[in-house]
């Protein structure tokens, strides 16, 4: 999982950082720059957020997975436990 948010992360920042230049670099007017610049920043914030919320949903739904199959297998264990008592109780 780390290594797909990692990925995605380094993709969005390549993509901020490569439409910042292109931006500067344009020959347009000072306004017209800043406008598109701050437009592009805004998406790239926006894509930034979706991101961080999809990679926090998938980490609470696994999170949520593990948890169960614990529980799951504690469950078990306690009932196994519970008949090893009993057979001892009853050797003795």
């Amino acid at each position: 999982m780390a290594k797909k948010s990692d990925v995605v992360i380094g993709v969005l920042a390549g993509a901020a950082i490569g439409a910042a230049l292109g931006i500067l670099f344009a020959p347009d007017k000072g306004r017209n720059t800043r406008r598109r610049l701050k437009k592009n920043v805004a998406d790239c914030t926006e894509r930034a957020k979706s991101t961080v919320q999809n990679a926090v949903s998938d980490v609470k739904g696994e999170a949520n997975d593990i948890y169960s199959r614990l529980r799951k297998k504690m469950s078990k264990m306690e009932e196994e436990v519970a008949e090893i008592e009993e057979q001892l109780e009853d050797a003795e």
